[in-house]
């Protein structure tokens, strides 16, 4: 399988494309700085950026891609259209999927956002409103809409508890809006990375919106 990476040279993209490569996957990164990405064998870096739909498709028709993941961060850039930055290159990434013919995408999003909310704790919810983490998961929203409007594509949208470094760990599902979350959950970014790469190859997860975090 051909996997296409949006935010590959990021902490947790990095190690996705890690586990790709580890488990026999090929992988086009698509980086605004390819020196920036360790080289690897089935790791083909191109360069550019998915604020530019054109370097999308160029990435596309280099290698057509069986799957895609996402691993952006929200930006302070926005648009002519009003949309954030994370909106705008979801929204490219999805229309050159539909372009293409390719079906599936795993996005990386955040416990906390959309229906998620309701399931903070009282000081996450307080954090939400009062920092900038407010305005993060709001552009994680628009780009989560983006994704399920979308027409034939099947998604995967990944939404750990709080990241932190680590090894990999054992993985709990707390719902699909973490209602199952204990007060302060957390995630090794090392784990969220071994789950995006096993829902590639599984049904298990498409169409859903998991809460993921380590068993404490």
């Amino acid at each position: 399988m051909h996997v296409f990476i949006a935010g590959g040279s990021g902490q947790t993209g990095s190690l996705v494309i890690e586990n790709l490569i580890e488990q026999g996957y090929t992988v086009t990164a698509l980086v605004r700085n390819p020196s920036a990405v360790s080289s690897k064998v089935g790791l083909d870096l191109v360069q550019g950026t998915p604020v530019n739909k054109a370097d999308i498709e160029k990435s596309f028709a280099r290698r057509l891609p069986d799957a895609v993941i996402v691993t952006l961060t929200p930006a302070k850039e926005t648009f002519e259209n009003g949309s954030s930055f994370i909106a705008h290159v979801t929204r490219n990434t999805v229309q050159v999927m539909e372009q293409f013919g390719t079906s599936k995408i795993i996005y990386l999003c955040a416990f906390g956002v959309g229906e998620s909310y309701a399931n903070l704790n009282f000081m996450m919810k307080g954090a939400v409103c009062a920092t900038p983490l407010g305005k993060k998961f709001a552009d994680h929203k628009e780009a989560e809409e983006v994704i399920k409007k979308a027409s034939g594509v099947q998604s995967v949208i990944v939404k750990p508890a709080m990241l932190k470094n680590g090894e990999p760990k054992q993985i709990e599902y707390l719902g699909e809006a973490g209602e199952e979350a204990s007060f302060m959950p957390s995630i090794t970014r090392a784990s969220v990375a071994k789950f995006m790469v096993a829902a590639l190859s599984s049904e298990e997860w498409d169409g859903k919106t998991p809460v993921i975090a380590n068993v404490q």
